[in-house]
């Protein structure tokens, strides 16, 4: 029985030397393909692919916004039921006067 392996090593320019970290290939990537590679010189964060790190930026802005509409929604809610409370005392204090 005979098998193949794909084995991908992702290099820095045009250094032999294989990048150091974490950064894998995926199924789209193809031997000669130019990347770029977000790095922390401090190695703080893993390495990761520029595309990849643009995608997690997108998914972060999305969800700012949807933390921001509603916490609009929620401000809205509360400005109404107070709102709906002063109307209700207002009354009640209307009818309590002129009983």
């Amino acid at each position: 029985m005979k098998s193949t392996t794909y084995d991908c090593t992702v290099r820095y320019g045009s250094s032999a030397k294989a990048a150091t970290g974490a950064v894998g290939c995926g199924d789209d990537d193809r031997v000669g393909d130019h990347v770029k590679v977000v790095r922390d010189p401090g190695e703080l964060v893993a390495p990761e692919f520029d595309g990849r790190v643009r995608a997690s930026r997108a998914e972060v802005g999305l969800a700012v916004g949807w933390e921001a509409a509603l916490l609009t929604v929620s401000a809205s809610a509360v400005a109404v039921g107070a709102v709906v409370r002063l109307v209700s005392r207002s009354r009640a204090a209307t009818r309590t006067a002129g009983s």
